[in-house]
């Protein structure tokens, strides 16, 4: 009995640590770039996005994406929020896009990319 019972405190531990690291994790949606040139590389490190949630009526109009290398000025940018795509230019560092205003409660699916 005593090690069935230890059995299931050791195991209850474990999952304990795993479910709190799992919860420590940082998202990282990762990268993916197409372009029909050679080089299909404008910024290898990535960029950071940056959503305008109006806090007063907890919705979402726009999406502002930083740390654009220079090497993407120019290129086309999209973005897809729940299934309607929005476009502009880049400008680096930093561009905007912005969007008719989405209810932030029922917003699912939003992708960012950058097009050469």
């Amino acid at each position: 009995m005593k090690r069935v019972i230890t059995a299931l405190a050791g195991g209850a531990v474990v999952a304990t640590v795993a479910f709190a690291s799992a919860s420590a994790l940082q998202l990282n949606g990762g990268y993916l770039q197409a372009s029909d040139s050679k080089s299909t590389v404008c910024d290898s490190d990535g960029v950071d996005v940056h959503w305008g949630l109006e806090t007063d009526n907890n919705t979402v109009s726009n999406v502002r994406i930083s740390g654009i290398d220079a090497a993407c000025a120019g290129a086309k940018m999209f973005v897809k929020v729940d299934g309607k795509k929005y476009s502009t230019t880049v400008a680096a560092p930093e561009t905007k896009i912005t969007f008719p205003a989405v209810d932030a409660s029922t917003l699912n699916s939003v992708r960012v990319w950058i097009q050469s």
